[in-house]
């Protein structure tokens, strides 16, 4: 039996599809952050708007650490998407309530907070950086979008848990 036998068509085409779409994703990001941080007129654009004013020529040691610490929170969402891999392939192998699959889901879940961290904890150190240590802290129009769907993640893999415990315990019951 192979793997698309194991789910519906519909569902293992789904499953396939979000893998490629958060595997091209994350593609896209870094090239993206590469061709913008390759650019310090951008770069001086971006965070001038920030702080409101313009900012002053940085040196390349800001351009590369500033470059990093978006790299750093690019690793983030990069174990996410790995983990986010993992997932749909326990749920194409057919395995969705079991141990493995609910755990990779916890795993998941928890990294995509780590992310999100990541994500609000770097921009003020980033703007550190390019400013020569200003510091500003602002937020993004799907800030609170991506605060609710972690939110609702960890909350699932929490429900999936206890769900697969509950089996559990009633499966050695029975």
């Amino acid at each position: 039996m192979n793997a698309a036998d194991r789910l519906s068509r519909p569902l293992y085409i789904v499953c396939q599809l979000a893998r490629l779409v958060a595997a091209a994703w994350i593609m896209w990001a870094l090239v993206r952050v590469t061709v913008i941080w390759s650019d310090e007129d951008t770069i001086l654009r971006v965070y001038g708007r920030i702080a409101g004013h313009a900012l002053e020529p940085i040196s390349g040691l800001q351009q590369a650490a500033g470059y990093a610490a978006i790299l750093a929170v690019l690793a983030a969402a990069a174990v996410v998407v790995v983990k986010l891999w993992q997932l749909f392939g326990h749920y194409i192998a057919g395995r969705i309530f079991d141990r493995r699959a609910v755990s990779a889901f916890r795993v998941l879940a928890w990294s995509a907070v780590a992310a999100f961290s990541a994500d609000i904890v770097m921009r003020p150190v980033v703007f550190a950086i390019v400013s020569g240590g200003g510091f500003a802290f602002w937020s993004e129009p799907n800030d609170l979008l991506h605060a609710a769907v972690v939110l609702f993640l960890v909350i699932l893999a929490e429900v999936f848990s206890a769900g697969a415990a509950i089996a559990d315990e009633h499966s050695q019951i029975v």
